[in-house]
């Protein structure tokens, strides 16, 4: 099997849509679909996108691994989305470590943060070194529907 088709089924396997992963490492949507479809070859310009790319791909697997089966393949995606459990008021996702770091440092830091919560371990001193500063991202607000369904912003 060709190795652009392995990658293509392994974004499957994970869940992750092209336009997540082009968004990810820089590339635009019909960069990534061309390169999958062997019609796209990336320029110089291009080269820290590929390289992105690439680490995404072979880091999914070590993450896979280091989570083993806590997080299952389809809810890899779900994984990046999600907030990090650090207590009220904070929304930060693997995705908002991911876009503040280089990308293999990002990798390092998932693992790590894997690694802890499956030993059921605090691991903020991992948000420490990812996201400096994220302790003052504490909002004082949070959303509340309404008895009408309408959304809205309340003091905690």
């Amino acid at each position: 099997m060709e190795e652009r088709q392995k990658v293509e089924e392994l974004l499957n396997d994970y869940g992750f849509s092209r336009s997540q992963v082009a968004s990810a490492v820089g590339l635009s949507y019909s960069q990534l679909s061309s390169w999958l479809k062997d019609s796209f070859e990336p320029e110089i310009g291009t080269l820290e996108s590929s390289k992105k790319f690439y680490d995404m791909v072979s880091s999914l697997y070590f993450m896979n691994v280091a989570a083993n089966n806590l997080y299952t393949k389809p809810n890899m995606t779900s994984w990046f989305e999600s907030p990090i459990d650090l207590g009220e008021g904070y929304n930060i996702t693997p995705w908002t470590i991911y876009d503040n770091n280089d990308h293999a440092t990002a990798y390092v830091h998932f693992g790590q943060i894997i690694v802890h919560q499956l030993a059921h371990q605090d691991f903020t001193h991992v948000i420490d070194l990812a996201l400096p500063g994220w302790r003052e991202t504490k909002s004082d607000w949070k959303a509340v529907v309404m008895d009408d369904g309408n959304v809205s912003l309340q003091l905690r």
